[in-house]
């Protein structure tokens, strides 16, 4: 039984474990995860930039929230909470997403006034969301 044990540390030390849909590491630094995450939202957002001149905003928006919106939201309690500079390539696709969306151009000044606008979570706002909700909810179980 020990030696299961000692192989098991040994493999977590070397790769990523993927735990309930959550790559994590050794060092809980989350860049495997989270760069995970960015492939996947880029795949997205190929899809949708394909189809924005066929679709309207509203349709967009559902693409949006059905294939890029899940992926930030999932395991963010766990994630969410790492260094801005792992979690920056991450909010420079959910603004480049939301541009594509709003058909604006790259050197538009205020992207987080659109995700305002379109009524979307911020990377931030999300895991700021997160943390509100589960206080809430711990100091009302534990009345």
């Amino acid at each position: 039984m020990a030696l299961l044990w000692i192989k098991l540390a040994l493999n977590f030390k070397r790769n990523p474990t993927k735990f309930l849909g959550v790559f994590v590491d050794d060092s809980l630094s989350w860049r495997y995860h989270l760069t995970h995450v960015n492939n996947k939202i880029s795949r997205a957002l190929y899809g949708i930039k394909q189809v924005k001149n066929f679709l309207p905003k509203d349709s967009l928006k559902t693409l949006y929230l059905a294939f890029i919106q899940p992926y930030i939201s999932y395991g963010i309690f766990s994630w969410g909470n790492t260094n801005i500079s792992t979690l920056k390539k991450t909010i420079s696709l959910q603004k480049r997403a939301i541009r594509i969306i709003n058909n604006t151009g790259y050197n538009y000044p205020k992207s987080l006034d659109l995700l305002t606008c379109m009524f979307i979570k911020s990377v931030c706002s999300c895991m700021i969301l997160l943390i509100r909700n589960f206080l809430i909810l711990s100091i009302a179980c534990s009345v």
